[in-house]
Formats: structure tokens, C-alpha cells, sequence
């Protein structure tokens, strides 16, 4: 058995090398060695990030993978895995979850060798302001240095690092005279899309992030009008960007030795108009604007509900997959999609099954930045009807066969004839011998039903599908016509609304 499994390993491993143009088979010592320095503990990882994967003993499972734009990674056994948004320690659980289906304990380790388009941005007081490309975690001062240096004016004293995690921003002041004057620990290593200002002797008020023309701002007013707020700021910078995260504006100002950070909620704001929140700025401030994470919440029967993180165009199945896909019992459907505008919601009904199956994109639309998506518990009912103790509809979610269909009915009436039980599905019938399974213990006579199938008992008078069919019909009936017992089971079959019927006497 170990050595089919091996065979199947190595030919599933040539072929995924053959298919994936980044990846590089790791032998022994030859992978290439991870950053040195790196907090691997909180670096998130990213699009072109590589990453070295070893499985201990099985080196056809050892790889070093750059993950893709779309921020996954292509894994033998396991397929696509979604490596951006998590920590090397999350993507190895991640795996090492994935690989226990296949193999006793697996041993994993993984690795950040290399980053791959990540940025840093400097500003203020250096010789030549701007974003900077990375391929590995340098320090504060290799990265000013990297900018010109410092510029004469420059503060040196108060240098501000502001880091974006992964729900809020953290603001770092560093006295890096210290630093050049041999103390190491002011010298920190660097984040991918860290913000380093400056600041200069001017005391001129600095706004940062996604405004629409960050830079200096003058403060100078008539001596007839009041002091500037964060939000005459933000208008003189030409207000915020589309991409502005307005609940989480941030107010950094010194204080004496000490740096201050204030939050504020711009949008809540707006919407209320609490003037209370609307602080005045000081020369000096720095306003820090941060980029909004684009979420989408997703809730119901998925394997995964919670929010879903994006940056690109990501469409209804992509938001679904990206939660664990479909639960057992999930709706497909009737999935509902709710979007928020400003004074009114708006809720639509789609049918992912009819994309999976027909190809119909328009049950596949482009979501938004706070759109939730709910897939509801679908509601598997079967039909049972006859010589049972009451007939009726009956729900189910866990697999249900015929005769737990009928014990859910109160079970067989005197005059039932357990040889002929009938099972209609979708235009065909078949029947059915109960008492093999009851007497001889014949199992394959005791058939899984499926939603919206009928379940008929007959009496001892009907013994064929034309009589099934005929007695059927007398039984539904509405108050001016006859329904046919099919248009019921398929209406429940396609998760539609039932028709209501009426049984006669």
C-alpha cells in the first residue's frame, strides 16, 4: 500500500511540475534559506511572496511556490490553497491539516524566502521622497538611507512609522539619533507597506494616506474665522480618496517627549453630525487617512461564515469557495445577497446552481465592498402518501431512505401492501418490496430518497404503476381542478414554492 502511495505521490508530483511554472523541487539542503531577521510571527503574507513548503521523509511533497495574484498557491493532494491573508505558521496548519487525510502526523515547514513587490513609503525631512521596492525586511536606516538621508531640516529625534494590521494601524515613534549613535534597538526592521515620515523643523501640519493630494497643509486663517478641524484639513487636501477608510482617521501629535494618537470616525461624524469628535489640529499634526479593507460578509450554510477580505473584482462563487464552499444542507438555489445603500438595502434572490450548471452569469454578478451573501438551510422534504398513518410532507437533512420516510408517516396501516411501495421521481416510478427487507434483510430495496421525491403505499387492489398513477391523481385535487402529482415533486425538487393542494375525502 505505502509503495501505490508512492507511485501515485511521484506521478501526481511530475505532473503538477510540469503544469507549475514557478515551482522548484527543494532536495536536501539545496532550498533556498529563509530572510534572516524576519518577524515570520506577524508578516502577513502576499501576491509574489515565495514560499519554502518541506514535508520531513517525503521530499515529493517539497516545494518552494510563489503565490499567484490571486493570492493562492497550487499544492499537490490538496489543490489550491489560500495563502495571502495568513501568517507561514497559518499556511503550515493550513497544509499540515490538508496532508493528515493522507499520512500519519505529517511534519510541515514552511518558509518565506523571498518578497516580491512589497513597498515601503518615505516621506518628510529626506532627500528624496517616495515608495520604495523591497525584496527582503530592511531596516528604518537602510531605507532612509536608501531616500538620500536625512535633509538638514529633518527631526531626527521623532521619526513616526505607521503600520497597518490587519484590522487597525499602529504608530511607532523612533528617536533615531540614537540609532546613529550605535543603539541597535532603535534600528528596527521594517513591514511591508510601512509609512515612514520624517519630520522637519518647519512644525507644518502633514496629511498622510488616501487623501486626494497628501502633502503639507498651511493652517493660516483670517483672524475673523475659528481654528481648523480634522475635517477642513481632509477638504483642503481635496477630501478623501475612494479607497479612504473613514471610521479609523488618525491624529498623531506630540506631546513634550510623548507622541499621542487619536482615532476618529469621520463617517459616524458625517451621519450624526457630533460636533464633539471634531477635533482642532495643531501645527505640527500629522492626519494619517488608512486604506479601507473591502470585506464581504458571509453567513449561513458554508463551511466557513465570517468576513471575506478582497482587493480585485471577486465574484459570487469566488466569495462562496473563499468561505469553504457549500455545506451539506446549503440552499443553492436561493442564495440572497444583501447590499446596503446609503438610506435603503437592497435584497436579491440568485441561483448559484443554474451558473454551476447552465453557464447563466447573471447568477454569478460582480460583488461590493460590505454586500452580504446568505445561503440559507434548504428545506428537503419528501412526499408520503397511502396506507400510512398520516400522510403528509415531511423534512429531513440527514440521508433518509423508505422507510424512515414512512416511519416519519406513523408507519403501514392494516391494508397497507408492503410489497408494492412506489417511489416517484421526477416523472418516473418505481416500485419498491418492504417486506424483503423486513423479513430477509434485502437493504437494496430500502433506497436513499432524495428531495421532493413521493413516496406511495398502495392497498392490495393496486398492484402497478398505471393503477399508482390513477389513484394519485383521484387524491390531489384543488377546488376546481385536478393537480398532477409530478408538478408537486418537481416544484419541490427545484427548491420553487410548493403548490398548495387540497386533499379530498
Amino acid at each position: 500500500m505505502k509503495i501505490k502511495l508512492r507511485i501515485l505521490l511521484t506521478l501526481m508530483s511530475v505532473l503538477f511540475l510540469i503544469n507549475l511554472s514557478n515551482a522548484e523541487v527543494i532536495k536536501g539542503e539545496s532550498a533556498q534559506s529563509a530572510i534572516p531577521d524576519i518577524n515570520l510571527s506577524n508578516y502577513i503574507l502576499g501576491p509574489g511572496d515565495k514560499t519554502e513548503i518541506k514535508v520531513y521523509r517525503n521530499e515529493d511533497l517539497s516545494f518552494t511556490l510563489t503565490i499567484d495574484p490571486s493570492g493562492k498557491i497550487s499544492y499537490p493532494l490538496l489543490g489550491d490553497i489560500q495563502a495571502a491573508g495568513v501568517t507561514v505558521f497559518e499556511l503550515r496548519d493550513i497544509i499540515k491539516k490538508g496532508l493528515s487525510k493522507y499520512f500519519k502526523n505529517p511534519q510541515v515547514m514552511v518558509n518565506l524566502t523571498a518578497y516580491q513587490s512589497q513597498k515601503i513609503t518615505v516621506l518628510g525631512g529626506v532627500v528624496s521622497p517616495g515608495v520604495f521596492n523591497i525584496d527582503r525586511q530592511p531596516s528604518i536606516l537602510e531605507i532612509i538611507s536608501r531616500s538620500g538621508g536625512f535633509s538638514s531640516s529633518s527631526d531626527r529625534s521623532n521619526v513616526i512609522v505607521i503600520r497597518k494590521q490587519k484590522s487597525s494601524s499602529t504608530v511607532l515613534n523612533l528617536d533615531l539619533k540614537m540609532a546613529l549613535g550605535g543603539d541597535k534597538t532603535k534600528d528596527i526592521l521594517l513591514m511591508k507597506d510601512d509609512i515612514v515620515y520624517v519630520p522637519s523643523e518647519s512644525n507644518k501640519l502633514i496629511v498622510l494616506g488616501e487623501v486626494t493630494t497628501p502633502g503639507s497643509v498651511s493652517l493660516e486663517r483670517e483672524f475673523t474665522e475659528s481654528p481648523m478641524s480634522v475635517l477642513d484639513v481632509i477638504a483642503k487636501v481635496g477630501g478623501f480618496s475612494t479607497n479612504a477608510d473613514r471610521t479609523q482617521v488618525l491624529v498623531i501629535r506630540k506631546d513634550g517627549e510623548k507622541i499621542e494618537t487619536k482615532k476618529i470616525d469621520i463617517k459616524k461624524i458625517l451621519e450624526e453630525g457630533n460636533i464633539d469628535q471634531k477635533l482642532i489640529v495643531k501645527k505640527s499634526d500629522i492626519i494619517f487617512v488608512p486604506k479601507s479593507e473591502k470585506r464581504i460578509t458571509v453567513l449561513g450554510e458554508v463551511k466557513s461564515p465570517g468576513n471575506i477580505s478582497f482587493e480585485s473584482p471577486i465574484y459570487l462563487l469566488e466569495v462562496i469557495a473563499k468561505a469553504g464552499g457549500f455545506s451539506m444542507n446549503a440552499n443553492k438555489n436561493n442564495v440572497m445577497l444583501i447590499r446596503n445603500g446609503n438610506k435603503t438595502s437592497t435584497v436579491m434572490v440568485l441561483n448559484p446552481q443554474r451558473m454551476i450548471e447552465t453557464g447563466d452569469t447573471s447568477q454569478n454578478p460582480v460583488l461590493q465592498n460590505e454586500d452580504v451573501v446568505f445561503v440559507p438551510f434548504e428545506n428537503k422534504r419528501v412526499i408520503v402518501l397511502g396506507e400510512v398513518t398520516t400522510p403528509g410532507y415531511y423534512s429531513y437533512t440527514e440521508p433518509l431512505n423508505v422507510l424512515d420516510a414512512i416511519g416519519k408517516a406513523g408507519g403501514f396501516l392494516s391494508r397497507a401492501n408492503r410489497n408494492n411501495v412506489f417511489v416517484a421521481r421526477k416523472g418516473e416510478i418505481k416500485k419498491f418490496t418492504i417486506e424483503k427487507i423486513l423479513k430477509h434483510g434485502i437493504w437494496d430495496e430500502n433506497t436513499i430518497l432524495q428531495n421532493g421525491d413521493l413516496v406511495y403505499v398502495s392497498t392490495n387492489f393496486i398492484t402497478d404503476v398505471e393503477d399508482v398513477l390513477g389513484h394519485i391523481s383521484r387524491i390531489f385535487q384543488t377546488v376546481s381542478s385536478v393537480i398532477s402529482p409530478f408538478s408537486v415533486w418537481e416544484s419541490l425538487g427545484k427548491g420553487t414554492t410548493p403548490v398548495i393542494i387540497q386533499q379530498t375525502q
